[in-house]
This record gives C-alpha cells, sequence and structure tokens, in this order.
C-alpha cells in the first residue's frame, strides 16, 4: 500500500504509487478473459492505454522489475484478495484518535447544549 503523496512526484514516483497501490488477481485464462482482464491491475494502473488483451504478457516482466527494485508486486486469488480490501476498508474506517478525541468533544459539546435548551424550553413553558 502506497501511503506517501508528493505534489512533486517524478514519473518514477508516480509508478512506484501506482504499482504499490494496486493488486492482481490469480486465475486461469478464462478467468483473466472473463474479468476483462481487469485482473491485471497493476499492470492496468502503469500501462493505462495499453490494450487489457497484452497485460498477461507483461506481467511477467513488471514482475521482474519490482524483484529488482524491491517492490511489493501484489498478487493472489480473489478470496485473498477480497479479505485483504476488507481489511483495508476496516482499517482506514477506524478514526484516528485524535479524530476520535473531536467527535467524542463534539457529542458532548452537542449534548450539553441540548440539556440546555431542553431546561430553557421548559423555563419558557412554566412562565
Amino acid at each position: 500500500m502506497y501511503t506517501h503523496l508528493d505534489a512533486n512526484e517524478s514519473k518514477g514516483d508516480w509508478y512506484v504509487r501506482q504499482i504499490l497501490g494496486s493488486s492482481n488477481i490469480k486465475g486461469s485464462k478464462w478467468f483473466h478473459l472473463l474479468t476483462g482482464n481487469l485482473s491485471h491491475q497493476i499492470e492496468h494502473h502503469i500501462f493505462p492505454d495499453m490494450p487489457a488483451g497484452h497485460y498477461a504478457k507483461i506481467a511477467p516482466q513488471v514482475q521482474a522489475i519490482c524483484r529488482k527494485y524491491d517492490l511489493i508486486y501484489n498478487t493472489g486469488r480473489f478470496g485473498t484478495q477480497l479479505k485483504q480490501v476488507l481489511g483495508r476498508i476496516y482499517h482506514f474506517s477506524k478514526p484516528s484518535e485524535q479524530e476520535w478525541q473531536a467527535h467524542v468533544q463534539s457529542t458532548e459539546n452537542a449534548d450539553s447544549t441540548t440539556h440546555k435548551d431542553n431546561r430553557s424550553a421548559a423555563n419558557l413553558e412554566k412562565n
């Protein structure tokens, strides 16, 4: 996973970000054909204008480049990749400690404002 974004990103950094931010799904030739070769997301992200039918042909070269530069070439069976995506969604949906504290504080502020409003309304009804 790639988490570093740089406004002055070089072309090489862009390729690294595409590789680390994408995942492939392993399968048979039929599987790749039935998915429109979208199971080759890494190749698709680094060569978006290439016809999809060529992704499987260049995948070994992309893997070799990843090995050479010690980059993760994320690939696996559908179930494995699905679990990984669900794990990422869960991880990134959790608030940071700072976000959680801001939420708790805003909830407490809203509750105290609501109690004041309720007391004010009750006082108005008595008068």
